[in-house]
This record gives C-alpha cells, sequence and structure tokens, in this order.
C-alpha cells in the first residue's frame, strides 16, 4: 500500500505473454447524489476522451497498437478500468490507465459527446425487456440509488454538465477507494517503482460509504406495460450480501446451479423443456456490499406467465423439500469446472483480487475454495433454500403484457405463510 491508501495487487504468472493490469474504484452508481444520478457512468466514458496527457486519438491509437484489449465498465458499486496487453507493453498501458482515472479533462464539447452516446444507450436499454425487468426488480427490492439504471435516466442525463461531473470525479475518485492490479509475467519491482511514478502524488480523501438499505417488509409488483405478444417476468428474494461468508455465498451458487444457472437444472427442463413455455429461463444473483438479490428470469408470451410462475414456485418448494443427490453432485462438478477455468483467466483474477482488497476479504486459494465448495452438504442447500424464499419481501417485476390480474395479491397468496415450509419430516 502507497502513503496516499492506494492498494497494490499482484499475482505472477511467468511464462505468460500477455499481462491483465488495471484500476478498480469502489465508486459507482449507488455513490451518486440527487442530482448526480449517471454521473459515474458518463465519468468512465470520458476516461476515453482527452485527458491531461492524451488526447483520444491518442488513446484510440494505443488501443489498436496494443491489441485492442482496454475495457472500461462501471457497475452499481465499482468502475473498472483494465488493459490486456502484450506483457513488453505492460508499463504502457499502466502509464494510459493511470492519466484515464487521474486526469480526464471533461472538456464540454466531449459530455456533450458521450452524452448522447449514453441517452442511445438508454433508448436501446428501454427496448431490452431483460434488462428493463432485471432493473425494475432492484427497484422494488432495494429503491434508492442500488435500485437505478447505472446509467441514469434520460432526464438526470441531459441535466448532467461538465461541471457536476467533474464534481463526481473529484468527490468519489480517491487513491483510498482504488486498488491497482497486475497479472501476468511482469517483474514485481518495477511494478512498485511505476505506481510510485504515476500514482504516488495522487491525492484525495475517501468518499463517505453508501447509506445502508432496509428491504421493504411485505411483497410488491410493478408491471411495465409495452406492446408484445410477451412478457418478460423476473421473481426474485433478498440473497447473500457481500458479508456472508464464502461457505454462504458458494452455497448459494449451488442452489442458483441446481434451480435455474445451469442447462441441466430443474427451471430449465420443467419451463423450457417440458412445458416448452420460455426459450431461456435462468436463476442469478447479485451480490453487493450489504444486501443482495436471488432471482430467477424468464420470458413467455403474455398468457403462459401465470403457469410459467406456478412452475417455477414449485420447483422452489420441491427444492426445499427434496433436492436429489444426483443434481446436487452435477452442480457441484459444473462450479468446480468454472472454478478451474476462471482460475485461467488473468482479468477474472484481477477482478477479483482487487475488489476483495476494496472489500477488506481475503482471497483463498483455487485449492482452498474446491474444498470448501466440496464440504457443502445436500442439506446447506435445503436449508438456504428454505432461507431465502420464505422472506416477507420477495418482489415480481414484468414488462411486456403479462396476463396476471393484480399480480401483488397473487404473489402474497401464492407465498402465504408456510408454502416452502418442508412437509412433515423433512428437515428445514
Amino acid at each position: 500500500m502507497l502513503p496516499n491508501g492506494l492498494r497494490v495487487v499482484f499475482r505472477p504468472l511467468p511464462g505468460r505473454r500477455t499481462a491483465c493490469l488495471g484500476v478498480t474504484m469502489h465508486v459507482g452508481s449507488r455513490h451518486e447524489r440527487a442530482g448526480e444520478e449517471g454521473a459515474a457512468h458518463l465519468v468512465e466514458h470520458l476516461a476515453f476522451r482527452d485527458t491531461a496527457r492524451y488526447s483520444a486519438t491518442q488513446i484510440t491509437d494505443m488501443r489498436e497498437r496494443l491489441g485492442g484489449g482496454f475495457e472500461a465498465g462501471t457497475e452499481k458499486e465499482f468502475t473498472s478500468y483494465t488493459a490486456t496487453v502484450p506483457a513488453h507493453a505492460a508499463w504502457r498501458a499502466l502509464d494510459l490507465l493511470a492519466s484515464q482515472v487521474r486526469e480526464p479533462l471533461f472538456r464540454e464539447d466531449d459530455v456533450a459527446r458521450e452524452r448522447r452516446i449514453v441517452l442511445q444507450e438508454l433508448s436501446e436499454a428501454e427496448e431490452d425487456f431483460e434488462d428493463r425487468t432485471g432493473v425494475l426488480a432492484e427497484e422494488l427490492l432495494f429503491g434508492g440509488a442500488l435500485g437505478r439504471e447505472i446509467a441514469g435516466s434520460r432526464r438526470s442525463v441531459r441535466a448532467l454538465d461538465h461541471s457536476a461531473i467533474r464534481r463526481f470525479h473529484r468527490r468519489t475518485y480517491s487513491p483510498k477507494r482504488a486498488v491497482v492490479f497486475a497479472v501476468g509475467d511482469v517483474d514485481r519491482r518495477r511494478l512498485g517503482r511505476e505506481v510510485e511514478r504515476l500514482f504516488g502524488d495522487w491525492n484525495g480523501r475517501a468518499a463517505p460509504a453508501a447509506a445502508p438499505l432496509t428491504l421493504p417488509d411485505r411483497m410488491r409488483a410493478k408491471v411495465l406495460r409495452r406492446s408484445s405478444s410477451s412478457a418478460q417476468v423476473v421473481l426474485a428474494f433478498p440473497g447473500m450480501a457481500g458479508t456472508a461468508s464464502d461457505r454462504e455465498l458458494q452455497t448459494q451458487g449451488v442452489l442458483s446451479a441446481m434451480l435455474g444457472a445451469t442447462e441441466g437444472s430443474r427451471l430449465f427442463h420443467a419451463i423450457r423443456d417440458h412445458a416448452a413455455l420460455a426459450y431461456n429461463v435462468e436463476s442469478y444473483t447479485s451480490v453487493y456490499t450489504d444486501v443482495g438479490l436471488f432471482a430467477i428470469s424468464f420470458g413467455v408470451p403474455g398468457g403462459g406467465v401465470r403457469r410459467a410462475l406456478e412452475i417455477a414456485l414449485r420447483e422452489m418448494r420441491a427444492l426445499c423439500e427434496h433436492p436429489t443427490p444426483g443434481e446436487f453432485a452435477r452442480a457441484i462438478e459444473s462450479l468446480e469446472a468454472r472454478m478451474l477455468l476462471d482460475a485461467e483467466s488473468p482479468w477474472l483474477i484481477g477482478r477479483e483480487e482487487a475488489r476483495s482488497a476494496l472489500l477488506g476479504r481475503k482471497v483463498s486459494s483455487v485449492e482452498a475454495r474446491l474444498r470448501s465448495l466440496r464440504a457443502i452438504t445436500l442439506d446447506d442447500v435445503r436449508a438456504l433454500a428454505h432461507q431465502l424464499f420464505t422472506a416477507r419481501c420477495a418482489v415480481l417485476a414484468m414488462v411486456g403484457e403479462p396476463r396476471l390480474p393484480a399480480p401483488q395479491r397473487w404473489l402474497r397468496e401464492r407465498l402465504r405463510a408456510g408454502y416452502f415450509v418442508p412437509s412433515s419430516g423433512q428437515k428445514p
């Protein structure tokens, strides 16, 4: 760690011809104040316009010359800038990343150009029912900044000028909220010198943490009517937060794999293969610092919404009552394979190391995580399914033309007290 609070993560991968370097900021759309909605995303866009040391043309030229492996992304709690380049070009890439993070100029004409691009992104997102339904589910469950579209709204983006964006950057981009990482065949001592040269004089106070959330105490449902013959549906429950243990988070992953995250899962077979209601159905999780979400998602003809939801609830209840050893073993094996594949990706290694450093978590070795995964039992999965699915604040989000009158009443009636309680003789 540098004296200014900047953390540095290094993971050597000898023998590689490439290196992945990046700067991860503990800054995202959740850290925007009223009137700043969309600022975090615009800052990330403007990092590829003029900076104090590079013009936009020079940035584009360097990206192309080094293979085009420069990426950036804004999330609700993090913003990342990464470069995957030939190992010999690592220090050129790090120099550019430092300038993009620390020195964007936010020229008024650049802001106007990127504002138009973001407005187009928002228009396209509005037409993407799957994306819109996911945002709506988090709006119902979390509300506030965590429940908003990351890019903001058309209104908020139009209102953001270069002064507001510069103020957001100055307030939130600080070495105390940043990690520089390098993964690959790079020299550790050289890394230390380069980070000191590029970031050692960076100053800034740590921005205050986002306000904690209070989940609703009742079930909620909302429909965004869109002209369509189909409907996209998300049924969501509070999930594991980032404060959960590795074992709890892994157990949630096993539950998701068994329920809907793989093609061998219950929902895929029941809703897609057997009932032929949907081309794609899945379960997924979102993990934030202090809250989380566990959801199922599918798109079906409007008249098939009720039936698909009934099937989903039936399979969820079955997982609480009698999950099978076969599906459990398949989920464990699938997650083991994914873990081993991810361990070969420098980008994923850097991402995990950086975020863990920002959150004060220790990254376990692949071997330790495999041991932890293999120690999970079928009873662990059943107990977690019962815990998640009996929450009082399940939400139902739908976009399109679902034929489901009074969806909030339907949800409340179906998830009445005791619906997910195992039958007599079954362990909770």
